[in-house]
């Protein structure tokens, strides 16, 4: 059994929790960044989350959005990694778009993601996802594509004619990557993002290594593979080093198509701007 399965009642405990703070509107926000914010909804959410997860497995690391939260693993070479409310901007503006994620680290590897759209209740998790019949591997197949707030303001030719989409919240644009669309290709192509942290692709990172897909992260001397290379490689100091770091990435169920996104110049630097063709 995968050992996220035991949290999954918990994850849609907190699930409803979220749509009952929703609803009554009685929320207060503080503000943690240039539109970054955080809400006893959230604290409260990864409270519930960090506690089922030192009951079912007490030695494991956490790595959590809110602080406070964190933990080094004792005798164990597993980590939660947790984002209890992805989406707070939305939640705020009363977007009904929001999620929970939860990836596991073991062994140096993201190996299992469980992701809860909290609106719907929706549930996934990366062990039941499949490979898509359809995909694209060039630019000129896209037909939508995810960006955020680093991403979307930039001009992209060769997919001029393809749809932008910025849903905001990360965990779910990613989620996209590898659910199938109508037609049976991806609901999204590829996602390009400059605002991440590691609690926000942590599980969306192991749906696309269950795939096949690629996740290729900037870290500043190169590009990093978070579906097939070792995490401490992006992390040598370990997941806390990077708890304050924004991510740049492009994402997608088909490598081929990352590589294109990568070879366009579209592919923003850790430092800003976009990276060199490779």
């Amino acid at each position: 059994m995968p050992r996220l399965t035991p949290l999954i009642p918990l994850l849609q405990e907190t699930a409803r929790f979220q749509r009952e703070a929703f609803a009554s509107g009685e929320i207060d926000f503080d503000t943690k960044g240039v539109n970054n914010f955080v809400s006893d909804v959230d604290r409260t959410s990864q409270r519930m989350i960090l506690q089922a997860i030192r009951e079912h497995d007490p030695q494991a690391g956490i790595l959590a959005e809110e602080d406070g939260g964190d933990q080094p693993p004792s005798g164990s070479n597993r980590w939660y990694v947790v984002d209890p409310l992805d989406g707070t901007g939305n939640f705020k503006a009363r977007i009904p778009i929001w999620g929970i994620s939860v990836g596991m680290i073991e062994n140096d590897a993201l190996v299992e993601g469980v992701i809860v759209d909290s609106h719907s209740g929706q549930v996934w998790t990366s062990w039941e996802a499949k490979p898509l019949p359809q995909l694209a591997t060039q630019l000129d197949q896209v037909e939508v594509y995810a960006l955020d707030s680093v991403t979307e303001n930039r001009f992209y030719p060769e997919i001029a004619r393809a749809k932008r989409r910025q849903i905001g919240a990360t965990v779910l644009a990613d989620l996209l990557l590898t659910q199938p669309a109508f037609e049976g290709r991806a609901s999204v192509d590829f996602a390009l993002m400059g605002n991440s942290a590691l609690w926000d692709i942590a599980g969306p990172a192991a749906f696309l290594r269950q795939v096949g897909g690629i996740f290729l992260v900037d870290t500043g001397a190169g590009l990093h593979d978070l579906t097939r290379e070792p995490i401490s490689a992006l992390c040598p100091d370990g997941l806390g080093s990077w708890r304050h770091k924004k991510l740049h990435y492009v994402a997608s169920a088909s490598p081929e198509l990352a590589q294109a996104v990568i070879d366009a110049g579209y592919m923003p630097k850790a430092g800003g701007g976009v990276s060199a063709t490779s």
